[in-house]
């Protein structure tokens, strides 16, 4: 079986969302064009649930400093300057990861009880 690579790409504006997938020849496999009407998050979780099951069969890798594109995903690594800190899911991680914490905190203000657990 050939392996394929997709390259993903988000870009978040003040009006739209957009996200598109590249296949090895940049033919675009997915692209995705939508006016978030200051809903970023509501937006940017539907299309990225679109490709997820769209894609369902592959593993759709994002890379992100924006905790709210990774925060539905199953597993999230968390890198500090190069170096793997922790892994896991979001909910894992706002209880056992310092750095995610951060992060989370530096983007959403302090953490509720409910994120932290």
């Amino acid at each position: 079986m050939k392996n394929e690579f997709y390259s993903l790409g988000i870009d978040v504006g003040s009006t739209t969302v957009k996200i598109v997938i590249l296949d090895f020849d940049n033919n675009v496999l997915f692209s995705k064009y939508e006016r978030h009407y200051s809903k970023v998050r509501e937006t940017l979780i539907n299309q990225l649930n679109l490709i997820k099951e769209q894609y369902k069969d592959k593993i759709v890798l994002l890379v992100s400093q924006k905790i709210v594109s990774l925060k539905h995903s199953d597993e999230i690594l968390v890198l500090e300057d190069g170096r793997l800190v922790s892994s896991g899911p979001h909910s894992v991680l706002m209880k056992t990861c310092s750095v995610y914490q951060e992060l989370y905190q530096s983007q959403f203000g302090t953490c509720s009880e409910q994120e932290v657990g």
